[in-house]
């Protein structure tokens, strides 16, 4: 893992989309006492069902033996 590190920077790493990504918080609030503020975020994964799965897997095999007859 010390390999990827060179200067104090990133070196040989990949990411998944087009490219850097930036992003900030700015707000303006005063919190008395007593009081809280969260800040929270949502993930939400797409899980396919296992019918669009079957469908997906059945049209790859018609794809492949329609290669393979032709």
């Amino acid at each position: 893992m010390a390999a990827v590190y060179t200067d104090g920077e990133l070196d040989n790493t990949s990411s998944f989309g087009a490219g850097d990504l930036a992003w900030a918080f700015s707000w303006d609030r005063t919190l008395g006492v007593g009081q809280t503020f969260q800040l929270s975020k949502v993930i939400a994964v797409t899980i396919p069902t296992p019918g669009s799965l079957a469908l997906l897997g059945i049209a790859g095999l018609a794809t492949v033996s329609r290669r393979r007859s032709a």
